[in-house]
């Protein structure tokens, strides 16, 4: 991926023509990400000790994140600490 987040970043495309995900070269991986889902953790237990998931508005109030707010949340932790500088994207 070209973003902060790995598991988190939503990629809305399928593989129509490898449905088993049998071919090695093929362009799209399956994520296990679909578009209405939400996390398992209430926001409190998605924070990392020294940046809160709660100090900013992702745009949901819920007490259960969706996908969107996580991958917000990542991208901001990185943009704060610069982690983004030394991370190598599109790699496996």
């Amino acid at each position: 991926s070209d973003k902060v987040g790995g598991t988190w970043v939503y990629d809305p495309r399928f593989e129509a023509e490898d449905l088993l995900g049998l071919d090695p070269n093929r362009s799209i991986v399956h994520s296990s990400l679909y578009s209405s889902l939400r996390t398992n953790l209430p926001r409190p237990l998605m924070s990392f000790s020294d940046f809160s998931f709660e100090d900013k508005f992702y745009g949901d109030p819920r007490m259960f994140p969706g996908h969107e707010e996580v991958q917000k949340f990542l991208e901001h932790f990185a943009e704060k600490f610069g982690v983004s500088e030394v991370i190598r994207f599109n790699s496996e």
